[in-house]
Protein backbone atom coordinates (compact mmCIF):
# COMPACT_ATOMS: atom_id res chain seq x y z
CA UNK A 1 0.00 0.00 0.00
CA UNK A 2 0.86 3.23 -0.39
CA UNK A 3 0.41 6.84 -2.36
CA UNK A 4 1.85 5.67 -6.07
CA UNK A 5 0.09 2.15 -6.37
CA UNK A 6 -2.08 -0.23 -4.90
CA UNK A 7 -4.50 0.67 -1.98
CA UNK A 8 -3.51 3.65 -0.39
CA UNK A 9 -3.18 3.53 3.70
CA UNK A 10 -3.11 7.93 4.44
CA UNK A 11 -2.23 9.65 7.41
CA UNK A 12 -2.53 13.79 6.79
CA UNK A 13 -0.76 15.71 8.78
CA UNK A 14 -0.58 19.77 9.29
CA UNK A 15 2.09 22.00 9.23
CA UNK A 16 2.78 24.65 11.14
CA UNK A 17 6.37 25.54 10.84
CA UNK A 18 8.76 24.77 7.83
CA UNK A 19 11.62 26.03 5.63
CA UNK A 20 10.23 27.07 2.14
CA UNK A 21 12.79 24.82 0.34
CA UNK A 22 13.64 21.78 2.57
CA UNK A 23 17.00 20.17 1.78
CA UNK A 24 15.46 16.52 1.52
CA UNK A 25 19.75 15.16 0.67
CA UNK A 26 20.62 16.76 4.22
CA UNK A 27 18.68 14.02 5.70
CA UNK A 28 19.35 11.51 2.41
CA UNK A 29 19.57 7.73 3.28
CA UNK A 30 22.89 5.74 3.97
CA UNK A 31 22.84 2.11 3.94
CA UNK A 32 24.23 -0.20 6.80
CA UNK A 33 27.80 -1.21 6.23
CA UNK A 34 28.04 -4.80 6.32
CA UNK A 35 29.37 -5.89 9.46
CA UNK A 36 28.52 -2.94 10.84
CA UNK A 37 27.46 -2.71 14.51
CA UNK A 38 24.52 -0.29 13.37
CA UNK A 39 20.92 -2.07 13.64
CA UNK A 40 19.18 0.57 12.33
CA UNK A 41 19.10 3.52 9.52
CA UNK A 42 16.18 5.91 8.15
CA UNK A 43 16.43 8.84 5.70
CA UNK A 44 14.73 10.59 2.73
CA UNK A 45 15.12 9.07 -0.97
CA UNK A 46 13.19 10.46 -4.32
CA UNK A 47 9.93 8.80 -5.43
CA UNK A 48 11.96 7.13 -8.13
CA UNK A 49 16.21 7.19 -8.60
CA UNK A 50 17.53 10.28 -9.35
CA UNK A 51 13.90 11.99 -9.48
CA UNK A 52 13.36 15.20 -8.18
CA UNK A 53 11.77 16.14 -5.02
CA UNK A 54 9.95 19.17 -6.16
CA UNK A 55 7.34 18.48 -8.46
CA UNK A 56 4.82 21.43 -8.54
CA UNK A 57 4.41 24.47 -7.24
CA UNK A 58 5.26 23.85 -3.62
CA UNK A 59 4.83 20.52 -4.04
CA UNK A 60 7.54 17.76 -3.00
CA UNK A 61 7.14 13.89 -3.10
CA UNK A 62 9.48 11.77 -1.16
CA UNK A 63 9.99 8.05 0.56
CA UNK A 64 11.56 7.55 3.95
CA UNK A 65 13.30 4.36 3.88
CA UNK A 66 13.18 2.33 7.02
CA UNK A 67 16.32 -0.54 7.16
CA UNK A 68 16.58 -2.67 10.42
CA UNK A 69 18.55 -5.85 11.29
CA UNK A 70 16.95 -7.75 13.43
CA UNK A 71 18.59 -11.44 14.24
CA UNK A 72 16.42 -14.11 14.23
CA UNK A 73 15.29 -14.96 17.85
CA UNK A 74 16.30 -18.86 17.15
CA UNK A 75 19.35 -18.80 15.53
CA UNK A 76 20.78 -16.24 18.24
CA UNK A 77 19.26 -18.53 21.34
CA UNK A 78 21.11 -21.72 19.51
CA UNK A 79 24.58 -20.04 19.05
CA UNK A 80 24.26 -18.58 22.79
CA UNK A 81 23.44 -22.15 23.83
CA UNK A 82 26.78 -23.48 21.48
CA UNK A 83 29.26 -20.55 23.28
CA UNK A 84 27.90 -21.14 26.88
CA UNK A 85 28.50 -25.14 26.06
CA UNK A 86 31.67 -24.72 24.88
CA UNK A 87 32.17 -22.46 28.01
CA UNK A 88 31.62 -24.86 30.10
CA UNK A 89 33.39 -28.23 28.76
CA UNK A 90 36.89 -25.96 30.34
CA UNK A 91 35.43 -24.53 33.01
CA UNK A 92 34.03 -28.18 34.61
CA UNK A 93 30.81 -25.72 36.06
CA UNK A 94 27.74 -27.10 35.92
CA UNK A 95 25.97 -23.97 34.60
CA UNK A 96 27.03 -20.60 33.57
CA UNK A 97 25.89 -16.88 36.16
CA UNK A 98 23.24 -15.47 34.72
CA UNK A 99 25.34 -12.16 34.13
CA UNK A 100 27.77 -14.66 31.78
CA UNK A 101 24.88 -16.29 29.93
CA UNK A 102 23.47 -12.54 29.21
CA UNK A 103 26.69 -11.98 27.84
CA UNK A 104 26.91 -14.73 25.78
CA UNK A 105 23.59 -13.99 24.02
CA UNK A 106 24.62 -10.81 23.67
CA UNK A 107 27.95 -11.57 21.79
CA UNK A 108 25.28 -14.25 20.07
CA UNK A 109 22.95 -11.69 18.66
CA UNK A 110 25.52 -9.74 17.37
CA UNK A 111 27.20 -12.28 15.35
CA UNK A 112 23.99 -13.46 13.77
CA UNK A 113 23.06 -9.52 13.12
CA UNK A 114 26.91 -9.29 11.25
CA UNK A 115 25.46 -11.95 8.94
CA UNK A 116 22.27 -11.06 8.79
CA UNK A 117 20.51 -8.29 6.11
CA UNK A 118 18.12 -5.54 6.78
CA UNK A 119 14.60 -5.54 6.05
CA UNK A 120 13.63 -2.71 4.08
CA UNK A 121 10.70 -0.46 4.46
CA UNK A 122 9.63 2.48 2.34
CA UNK A 123 7.06 5.30 3.37
CA UNK A 124 6.10 7.68 0.71
CA UNK A 125 5.23 11.07 1.38
CA UNK A 126 3.92 14.47 -0.03
CA UNK A 127 3.89 17.40 1.18
CA UNK A 128 2.23 20.22 -0.34
CA UNK A 129 1.97 23.70 1.38
CA UNK A 130 0.82 23.34 4.87
CA UNK A 131 -0.29 19.28 4.46
CA UNK A 132 1.55 16.29 4.95
CA UNK A 133 0.02 12.75 3.46
CA UNK A 134 1.98 9.80 4.47
CA UNK A 135 1.27 6.30 2.62
CA UNK A 136 0.65 4.75 5.81
CA UNK A 137 -1.32 4.20 8.83
CA UNK A 138 0.83 2.07 11.27
CA UNK A 139 1.77 4.29 14.55
CA UNK A 140 5.15 3.48 14.08
CA UNK A 141 6.19 4.35 10.99
CA UNK A 142 4.62 7.35 11.46
CA UNK A 143 5.91 8.60 14.37
CA UNK A 144 9.41 8.15 12.78
CA UNK A 145 8.47 9.52 9.76
CA UNK A 146 7.68 12.74 11.85
CA UNK A 147 10.88 13.00 13.43
CA UNK A 148 12.52 12.79 10.41
CA UNK A 149 10.48 15.55 8.78
CA UNK A 150 10.70 17.11 11.94
CA UNK A 151 15.06 17.00 11.41
CA UNK A 152 14.21 18.47 8.12
CA UNK A 153 12.65 21.59 10.07
CA UNK A 154 9.06 20.53 8.64
CA UNK A 155 7.01 20.74 12.25
CA UNK A 156 3.79 18.82 11.63
CA UNK A 157 0.70 17.57 14.11
CA UNK A 158 -1.88 15.14 12.75
CA UNK A 159 -4.79 16.87 10.86
CA UNK A 160 -7.67 16.52 12.89
CA UNK A 161 -10.79 18.70 12.65
CA UNK A 162 -9.89 19.16 16.30
CA UNK A 163 -6.85 19.87 15.97
CA UNK A 164 -5.34 22.71 18.44
CA UNK A 165 -8.44 21.97 20.92
CA UNK A 166 -7.82 20.49 24.39
CA UNK A 167 -10.40 17.14 24.28
CA UNK A 168 -8.46 15.71 27.23
CA UNK A 169 -12.12 16.71 29.40
CA UNK A 170 -14.16 14.64 26.97
CA UNK A 171 -12.17 11.44 26.57
CA UNK A 172 -13.77 8.18 28.30
CA UNK A 173 -11.15 7.08 30.71
CA UNK A 174 -11.50 3.68 29.27
CA UNK A 175 -11.51 4.00 25.50
CA UNK A 176 -7.66 3.51 24.92
CA UNK A 177 -6.52 6.53 22.73
CA UNK A 178 -2.56 6.40 23.01
CA UNK A 179 -1.69 8.00 19.78
CA UNK A 180 -1.29 12.30 19.40
CA UNK A 181 -4.21 13.72 18.33
CA UNK A 182 -6.68 11.22 18.74
CA UNK A 183 -10.14 11.90 20.48
CA UNK A 184 -13.38 10.18 20.74
CA UNK A 185 -14.68 13.46 18.89
CA UNK A 186 -13.35 10.82 15.94
CA UNK A 187 -15.84 8.11 17.13
CA UNK A 188 -19.06 10.12 17.41
CA UNK A 189 -18.24 11.63 14.17
CA UNK A 190 -18.17 8.59 12.32
CA UNK A 191 -21.57 7.04 14.55
CA UNK A 192 -23.09 10.72 13.21
CA UNK A 193 -21.67 9.51 9.29
CA UNK A 194 -23.25 6.30 9.47
CA UNK A 195 -26.44 7.03 10.77
CA UNK A 196 -26.95 10.69 8.70
CA UNK A 197 -26.60 8.04 5.41
CA UNK A 198 -24.82 9.64 3.24
CA UNK A 199 -21.54 7.71 3.75
CA UNK A 200 -22.85 3.84 4.02
CA UNK A 201 -21.22 1.84 5.84
CA UNK A 202 -20.48 -1.25 3.45
CA UNK A 203 -23.52 -3.55 3.49
CA UNK A 204 -22.26 -6.96 2.51
CA UNK A 205 -18.51 -7.32 2.78
CA UNK A 206 -18.59 -4.73 6.23
CA UNK A 207 -16.25 -4.43 8.61
CA UNK A 208 -16.08 -2.18 12.11
CA UNK A 209 -14.82 -2.26 15.52
CA UNK A 210 -16.08 -0.57 18.51
CA UNK A 211 -15.51 -0.48 22.15
CA UNK A 212 -17.56 -0.03 25.40
CA UNK A 213 -16.34 -0.14 28.73
CA UNK A 214 -16.27 -4.06 29.09
CA UNK A 215 -15.60 -5.27 26.16
CA UNK A 216 -14.06 -4.34 22.75
CA UNK A 217 -16.07 -5.58 19.49
CA UNK A 218 -15.24 -6.70 16.02
CA UNK A 219 -17.71 -6.91 13.11
CA UNK A 220 -17.93 -8.40 9.82
CA UNK A 221 -20.43 -9.26 7.34
CA UNK A 222 -23.52 -7.44 6.76
CA UNK A 223 -23.06 -5.44 9.74
CA UNK A 224 -25.51 -3.20 9.91
CA UNK A 225 -27.83 -4.58 12.19
CA UNK A 226 -25.52 -5.17 14.90
CA UNK A 227 -23.65 -2.16 14.39
CA UNK A 228 -26.79 -0.06 14.98
CA UNK A 229 -27.96 -1.94 17.98
CA UNK A 230 -24.34 -1.14 19.49
CA UNK A 231 -24.49 2.11 18.84
CA UNK A 232 -27.61 2.61 20.41
CA UNK A 233 -26.23 0.33 23.47
CA UNK A 234 -23.94 3.26 23.80
CA UNK A 235 -20.86 1.80 22.33
CA UNK A 236 -18.02 3.77 20.74
CA UNK A 237 -17.21 3.27 17.19
CA UNK A 238 -13.48 3.18 16.82
CA UNK A 239 -13.17 1.81 12.77
CA UNK A 240 -15.87 0.90 10.14
CA UNK A 241 -15.30 0.07 6.65
CA UNK A 242 -17.57 3.29 4.50
CA UNK A 243 -18.63 3.63 0.92
CA UNK A 244 -17.90 6.56 -1.11
CA UNK A 245 -17.86 8.60 -4.59
CA UNK A 246 -14.15 8.38 -4.42
CA UNK A 247 -14.18 4.63 -3.27
CA UNK A 248 -14.37 2.02 -0.51
CA UNK A 249 -11.97 2.71 2.36
CA UNK A 250 -11.72 2.33 6.08
CA UNK A 251 -12.10 4.96 8.01
CA UNK A 252 -9.65 5.14 11.80
CA UNK A 253 -11.97 7.61 13.59
CA UNK A 254 -10.00 8.20 16.84
CA UNK A 255 -6.72 9.43 14.34
CA UNK A 256 -8.62 10.83 11.53
CA UNK A 257 -6.85 8.22 8.80
CA UNK A 258 -8.10 6.23 5.83
CA UNK A 259 -6.90 3.26 5.13
CA UNK A 260 -7.27 0.69 2.44
CA UNK A 261 -8.88 3.07 0.07
CA UNK A 262 -9.71 1.41 -3.04
CA UNK A 263 -8.63 3.94 -5.89
CA UNK A 264 -10.08 3.24 -9.46
CA UNK A 265 -7.17 5.48 -11.26
CA UNK A 266 -5.85 5.12 -14.81
CA UNK A 267 -3.53 8.06 -14.95
CA UNK A 268 -0.59 7.53 -18.44
CA UNK A 269 2.47 8.89 -18.20
CA UNK A 270 4.88 9.07 -16.00
CA UNK A 271 4.96 8.29 -12.00
CA UNK A 272 4.27 12.22 -11.27
CA UNK A 273 1.06 12.37 -13.80
CA UNK A 274 0.10 8.76 -12.06
CA UNK A 275 0.54 10.38 -8.49
CA UNK A 276 -1.36 13.56 -9.27
CA UNK A 277 -3.97 11.57 -10.67
CA UNK A 278 -4.46 9.22 -7.41
CA UNK A 279 -3.91 12.59 -4.96
CA UNK A 280 -7.36 13.69 -6.26
CA UNK A 281 -9.37 11.85 -4.91
CA UNK A 282 -7.30 11.63 -1.56
CA UNK A 283 -7.54 15.07 -1.38
CA UNK A 284 -11.59 15.14 -2.29
CA UNK A 285 -12.43 12.72 0.20
CA UNK A 286 -10.23 13.88 3.05
CA UNK A 287 -12.24 17.61 2.37
CA UNK A 288 -15.81 15.07 2.30
CA UNK A 289 -14.67 14.06 5.96
CA UNK A 290 -13.47 18.05 6.95
CA UNK A 291 -16.81 19.21 5.64
CA UNK A 292 -19.24 16.51 7.25
CA UNK A 293 -17.26 17.08 10.63
CA UNK A 294 -18.43 20.67 10.67
CA UNK A 295 -21.77 19.97 9.69
CA UNK A 296 -22.00 17.44 11.84
CA UNK A 297 -20.05 18.33 14.98
CA UNK A 298 -22.85 20.43 16.79
CA UNK A 299 -24.85 16.98 16.98
CA UNK A 300 -22.37 14.79 18.83
CA UNK A 301 -20.09 17.26 20.52
CA UNK A 302 -22.33 17.97 22.73
CA UNK A 303 -23.30 14.06 23.63
CA UNK A 304 -19.20 13.73 24.42
CA UNK A 305 -19.73 17.20 26.92
CA UNK A 306 -22.87 15.66 28.40
CA UNK A 307 -21.13 12.52 28.98
CA UNK A 308 -17.81 13.80 29.98
CA UNK A 309 -20.19 16.03 32.76
CA UNK A 310 -22.00 12.52 33.89
CA UNK A 311 -18.51 10.47 33.89
CA UNK A 312 -20.20 8.01 31.54
CA UNK A 313 -22.17 6.49 34.18
CA UNK A 314 -24.91 5.55 32.04
CA UNK A 315 -22.86 4.03 29.17
CA UNK A 316 -23.28 -0.06 29.31
CA UNK A 317 -22.73 -2.58 26.49
CA UNK A 318 -26.59 -3.53 26.62
CA UNK A 319 -28.37 -0.49 28.16
CA UNK A 320 -28.69 3.00 25.82
CA UNK A 321 -26.94 6.22 26.97
CA UNK A 322 -29.17 8.61 28.84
Amino acid sequence: MGLLSGSASVARFQVFDRPREPDFDALAFEPIPPGSERRESAGFVPMEPEAPYRIGDDLFAFRLRFDRIRPDPTAVAERADALARAELGGSGLATLPSARRKELKALAADEIARATPPRTAFVEGVLEGDTVYLGTTARARLGAAALLLRQLGVHVRPATPWAGTDTSALEPPWLRLAEPGASVLGCRFLAALIEEGEVMAEPVDGAARLATPDLRVALAGAVHVELFRLLEAGAELVAARLLTEQGRFRFEAPTFRVASLALDVAASGGWIERLDARLEPIRALFELLDARYAALAARFAESARQDAAAGDETLSPVAPRA
